[in-house]
Parts: C-alpha cells; sequence; structure tokens
C-alpha cells in the first residue's frame, strides 16, 4: 500500500492554460484544476502524445478531485473543453456493473440465484444453472448472437430492438457448461446485464443508469447517448499503431478469427456481413445509432472526470460527497476477486516461429476487470494488484483503489491499442501519493 499524506481541504487553482509549445504533440488550449502537491501530474500531462485526438485526465483522492486535466481537439476546428465527452467503449461495462450494484444492494438481486429467477426465458438449452454471478465473470458461455445478421446491421438497424436481442440470447446453447470456462463477452456482457436490470426494475439499463446513478450524482456518463447530446462527444481518430513484424502477425491471425463464420472469435465480435465490431468500430460507434443504442458492453459515453467520480464512490465504500447509492457489502462483494482462470483461446495464437502463445490470464471481479501483472502498454489500475476497473478500447480506462482511495478516469479521442499514456500520468500520481 502506497504511503497516503493527508489530502488538504480544497483548494482548486484557477482554470488556467498551460499550452507552452514543448509537447511531442502539442495539445491546444489545455486547462486544468489542480490540487497543490499533484503539479508533477499535470507536468506529466504536457508530454502526453495523444496523436490527432485530444482527451482528460481525472483523478480523486480520499473523496477530492486533485487533478482535472482535458486539451486536444474534440474535432475540426473544435477544442476539448470541460463539457466534451467521449466513447467509453468497454469502459461502458463498469457502468452496467455499478447497475447490478445498486439492486444487490437493495435487495433486488441474488448473485447466486439462477439467471433464470428473473429471465424465465433463459432456463432453455443448457442455461438452467447459470447463474447471475457467471454473466458478471463472463464465464456463462454466451459470447455473442449466434444469428447476430438476422437482427443487425453496422448501419445501425436492431441494435435497439432489446426484445429480440434478449430472445436470441434466452434461446442460444452455451458454448460451454455456465461457470466452468471464461471468455471475453465483449457486447453480449451489456446484453445480458442488461436485461437482467429490465427484468428486475422494468427500464432499460439506460434509463436505470440515468435515473438512479448518474443524474442523482450529477455525471455525465450515459449507457446510450441521446441525439441532444452527442454534439459533445469527440470525433473519433481511427487506430494508427505501428506493428512490430511479430505484432502484426498476431493481428493478422486476430482479423481472420474475428470474420470466420462460426468461430468464438467471430461470435464474440460480432460478425455479419463480412465485417466485425472490431473492423467497424469508427463508423459504427461514430455514428449516431451507434452512441444512441443502449450498448452496455461498449457503447457509453461520458467525461473523464465523471468516470472519476464514479469509481471514487467506489473506492469509499459506495459514498460520495455525503451521498450513499450503495451498501459496503455490495462494494466489497463487487470488489472482490471472483474469478482467476485461463481465459478460453478465441483464437489460439501462434508467433512468428510457430510457438504457441499461453492463453490470457485473467482476474475478474463482478463486473469489473482486476488489477494484474499486465503489460504496461495494455492497461494499469495502479500499484495495488487487487485495484480494479474496467479499460476500453482506444485506451480509454477508469478505476478504483480502495486500499488508498483513489480512482481514475482517462479518456482519449484518437484511438490506440496502448494504454500507456493514462499508466503515465497514474505513476505521477502515486508518486504525488508518496511525498
Amino acid at each position: 500500500m502506497v504511503g497516503r499524506r493527508p489530502v488538504r481541504a480544497l483548494a482548486v487553482s484557477p482554470i488556467c492554460p498551460f499550452y507552452e509549445g514543448n509537447h511531442s504533440v502539442p495539445q491546444p488550449d489545455s486547462l486544468y484544476e489542480v490540487q497543490p502537491g499533484y503539479e508533477p501530474v499535470i507536468e506529466a500531462w504536457k508530454q502526453l502524445d495523444l496523436g490527432e485526438g485530444g482527451g482528460a485526465f481525472c483523478a480523486y483522492v480520499d473523496g477530492v478531485k486533485v487533478v482535472d486535466v482535458w486539451g486536444g481537439p474534440a474535432g475540426p476546428d473544435t477544442p476539448w473543453s470541460r463539457e466534451t465527452t467521449s466513447n467509453l467503449f468497454s469502459a461502458t461495462k463498469a457502468l452496467a456493473a455499478i447497475c447490478a450494484s445498486v439492486l444487490h444492494s437493495r435487495g433486488l438481486l441474488d448473485l447466486d440465484a439462477p439467471v433464470a429467477k428473473y429471465w424465465p426465458e433463459f432456463a432453455q438449452a443448457g442455461k438452467e444453472g447459470a447463474l447471475v454471478r457467471h454473466i458478471l465473470t463472463h464465464s456463462v458461455g454466451l459470447p455473442g448472437l449466434p444469428k447476430a445478421a438476422e437482427l443487425l446491421d453496422y448501419d445501425g438497424r436492431g441494435w435497439d430492438d432489446y426484445d429480440a436481442i434478449a430472445e436470441q440470447l434466452a434461446a442460444a446453447e452455451p458454448a460451454w457448461v455456465p461457470g466452468t470456462e471464461t471468455s471475453y463477452h465483449a457486447i453480449s456482457y451489456g446484453w445480458l446485464v442488461g436485461e437482467l436490470v429490465r427484468r428486475v426494475t422494468g427500464r432499460t439499463i439506460g434509463t436505470f443508469f440515468r435515473e438512479e446513478i448518474a443524474d442523482p450524482f450529477g455525471w455525465d456518463l450515459r449507457i446510450g447517448t441521446p441525439p441532444h447530446e452527442q454534439g459533445r462527444m469527440a470525433d473519433l481518430v481511427p487506430f494508427s499503431d505501428q506493428w512490430s513484424e511479430e505484432e502484426a502477425h498476431i493481428q493478422a491471425q486476430l482479423a481472420a478469427a474475428r470474420i470466420e463464420p462460426g468461430s468464438l472469435c467471430a461470435l464474440t465480435c460480432v460478425e455479419m456481413h463480412g465485417t466485425s465490431v472490431i473492423d467497424e468500430v469508427v463508423p459504427f460507434f461514430g455514428s449516431a445509432s451507434g452512441r444512441t443504442a443502449e450498448i452496455a458492453g461498449a457503447g457509453g459515453s461520458g467525461s473523464a472526470r465523471s468516470l472519476a467520480g464514479m469509481f471514487a464512490l467506489l473506492a469509499l465504500g459506495g459514498e460520495l460527497d455525503g451521498k450513499r447509492l450503495l451498501s459496503e457489502s455490495s462494494v466489497a462483494e463487487f470488489g472482490r476477486e471472483a474469478l482467476h482462470a485461463r481465459a478460453l483461446e478465441v483464437p489460439p495464437l501462434y508467433g512468428l516461429d510457430g510457438t504457441r502463445l499461453p492463453a490470457p490470464d485473467t482476474r475478474w471481479a463482478l463486473g469489473y476487470q482486476m488489477n494484474d501483472q499486465w503489460p504496461e502498454e495494455f492497461c494499469s489500475f495502479g500499484p495495488e494488484r487487487d485495484a480494479y476497473g474496467h479499460a476500453g478500447a482506444g485506451g480509454q480506462l477508469g478505476f478504483a483503489d480502495p486500499f488508498n482511495r483513489v480512482s481514475v478516469g482517462f479518456v482519449r479521442s484518437h484511438l490506440t491499442h496502448s494504454w500507456k499514456a493514462c499508466g503515465d500520468l497514474t505513476r505521477t500520481l502515486y508518486t504525488c501519493l508518496e511525498r
């Protein structure tokens, strides 16, 4: 555990431009709010390379916002402002998880009950023994829709037909006996949690999250962004990472697998019409229909500030600014390790020399990724092994560290396969805590 110094009373500096022209890629009109003692994070921000886009970083310590910085372009001739929001991609899964935690706190969701207790149609095709916790740990065996092309298209058709999606999921045969294996449910996780929320509350997950969580706390977070709010969202800039020969070899295998009809990878990546959600990430999630649909596995939006605020509430045991959302017992239950296993290889991958690469070692809390000894370029939730949160495609990230009472939110618009930018800022943040 990092030795924390007491946090002083909130004394935020005026919002100050700090663009000085010495950045690797200058972020014009960057602005910030910072607590005394955390200025090194601002200096680290100045050195970030955010490519052709902009971004934002925010951190809380002991429930106090200590750093809030934003900058760069949100679109052509549009600077990133305090009100700019961005696609969260898979960091949206944390928003879905907190919905489940609210229901658990209120005694409305039993984690060890069969899914069919709340969703009776689910008890078919070998899923009778599937438990709620299996959905939250990506072990339920439904990584995708088996007949996605019958319902959906990447022009936006069908993604808001929650009845039809739920019907197909309920009828689907699991890829394994629920609870016996794990593999990332990239999109279907959100559909599954969303249907549980809808069955328990009668509301869609986006409506429930907004009414019960985001609006009461003033968080600029959405699962499904209404058209009138999409004007504040940053334009997405496509991935432009340069791969090494080995990395390119691995990416080629993944690209082939995700459009191979019937493969587990294709199921996970919503393969249809010869393409996948990975290949359509910018045109689909940058479109009005892709942003409006309540895709709780990857389709949320928000600011780094609000993402950090949500995780601050978790870091403090379910309460923030004197307002309690979750019981301490529910926060503890959702935030501890619930599954640690080798994930199914989707697909098996081989190096240039023909050596089969090891399957990923995964650790899940209930709905959240847990920190691990992953390469920093993937993602980092700080120095505490049992911190938890969720990364999102393109470099998005949010986490809670209850042991040091720290939370972080980071978003960016130029997509990358690295989380190093947030990792650099997080490392600097913890250095400040040690002083």
